[in-house]
């Protein structure tokens, strides 16, 4: 939810309480995708979302993914997001 919020100024969930947010987490319900983030930024946020810990990828993975996702720059934010994180 971090990459969340720093790529789309947003709280995740915004307007709903605690409980909430957890009803939500609970039926497998994500916030809803910003426009300025890419396609491929949101399919790893979505993978590390996953409810089961075996099926979030491992850090090893999401930087080589983090490293692609910034070379293949398509206007949006991520790429400087990216760089600000001192991963390149």
């Amino acid at each position: 939810m971090v990459c969340f919020e720093i790529l789309s100024g947003r709280v995740p969930f915004h307007g709903k309480d605690d409980r909430g947010v957890e009803r939500q987490l609970d039926h497998g319900k994500h916030p809803e995708r910003p426009d300025l983030i890419s396609n491929e930024m949101w399919d790893l946020m979505l993978k590390c979302w996953s409810k089961s810990p075996e099926n979030r990828p491992r850090m090893s993975v999401v930087r080589v993914s983090l490293k692609e996702i910034n070379s293949n720059d398509q206007g949006d934010v991520t790429p400087n997001f990216i760089s600000a994180c001192n991963l390149t």
